[in-house]
């Protein structure tokens, strides 16, 4: 199953600063994916003689870029030359091509300790997830942190966040902040956390999980932190404290208006670039194609009950496996490993599972609950 099919990755040819496409072979590689190679060529020059001239001169750049990068990787690439303003064209051709991430640097050409501006544009101007990768940080997957605020583009950050631990095996932290004021050291008279405050922030806790649950969290473990203070400094300093690999951020709106007001707290992470970050507003950064996911994952169930059949417990559990990390939604793989964990007696892990199993159940009716009561709502106020 491919599921990151297309990264395009634009490319400043006159800077001969690549280290960003070296940082994702690793990516490319687990995901199988096509790397688009893009330039883009001032509108000018359409009009100009040395158009055709100026095209294969390009191109020619970008095979020695694809071929020393990506081909000894065995990494597909394909070359594209556009023309127009950069932001723009780098959003018309994520959609064009149907991408599923835009991978650039981080760092400002001009001054390595900001972020650079040509990729906030980009994040301003595309709808598709942005990819900003730290200069001298190895692009890995170990640590991922996803902040919430229980919006709707934080469940959409936290559900590609929850994908991408599972592929990855990664260590998974879902963090809240309380928004909090800073008062002057003068004012801070070092009090200590009281009864209540402790009691706030487990109910907090609790929110941020059944949020998680909503993500698609039930069978992959991950660890909730609740924090109080000035969000940004917050997430900035858990960073920084816990060797975190990769932020994930969701942003709201889309045109005109995400272009006005980005969010004020991705913008401060964005100055401060703690980790590399990925900013999406998209639920499809890792989404497979509906019919190649379902039949995969019908093969993958299908070889677990002729295992099972044949008395190949373990490898039945593996292959029930792969089918949660297709769909974690997927109810008869949650019977089937409850059931072959019974049969190996090994009841801890059918416990586990049963549990798991419950969770969903649970949702499910409540979901339909609220889905009668609104239908017959909606009824009743039209006799």
């Amino acid at each position: 199953m491919n599921l990151l099919e297309r990264i395009l990755v634009p490319v400043d040819i006159e800077s001969n600063d690549f280290f960003y496409l070296e940082q994702i072979i690793p990516l490319a590689k687990g995901y199988d994916s096509k790397i688009y190679l893009l330039y883009v060529l001032p509108q000018e020059i359409m009009e100009s003689e040395t158009k055709d001239l100026a095209i294969r001169l390009v191109e020619n750049e970008l095979q020695k870029i694809g071929e020393t990068y990506y081909t000894p990787q065995n990494i597909r690439f394909e070359k594209v030359v556009e023309f127009g303003k950069v932001y723009e064209t780098i959003a018309y051709i994520g959609d064009l091509y149907d991408i599923n991430l835009i991978v650039m640097s981080a760092n400002s050409k001009s001054n390595p300790n900001q972020f650079s501006i040509r990729t906030e544009r980009v994040i301003r101007e595309s709808e598709i997830a942005v990819l900003a990768v730290k200069r001298n940080h190895p692009l890995e997957f170990k640590h991922i942190i996803c902040p919430v605020d229980f919006s709707d583009p934080s469940l959409r950050a936290l559900t590609n966040a929850a994908r991408l631990a599972k592929f990855f095996n990664s260590k998974l932290t879902v963090f809240h902040c309380k928004e909090e004021a800073k008062f002057p050291k003068f004012l801070d008279f070092g009090k200590s956390k009281t009864a209540d405050e402790e009691e706030e922030l487990g109910i907090i806790r609790e929110q941020v999980n059944l949020f998680a649950e909503k993500a698609g969290l039930y069978a992959y473990p991950f660890e909730s932190v609740v924090k109080k203070g000035i969000v940004h400094e917050e997430i900035a300093k858990y960073v920084t404290e816990n060797q975190v690999s990769v932020l994930i951020m969701g942003i709201s709106g889309s045109g005109g208006l995400k272009r006005i007001l980005l969010g004020s707290v991705t913008e401060k992470i964005m100055m401060s670039l703690p980790c590399h970050l990925i900013v999406t507003e998209t639920l499809d950064i890792l989404e497979a194609k509906l019919s190649q996911e379902i039949q995969t994952l019908e093969t993958h169930f299908k070889l677990a009950e002729s295992l099972e059949r044949s008395n190949f417990l373990h490898e039945a559990i593996g292959e029930l496996k792969i089918c949660l990390h297709i769909n974690d939604l997927h109810l008869p793989s949650y019977h089937a490993l409850i059931r072959i964990y019974k049969k190996l007696g090994d009841d801890e892990k059918a416990l586990e599972y049963q549990r798991y199993l419950d969770k969903i159940l649970d949702l499910q009716e409540k979901k339909a609950i609220e889905e009668e009561i609104r239908r017959n709502f909606f009824f009743g106020d039209n006799k």
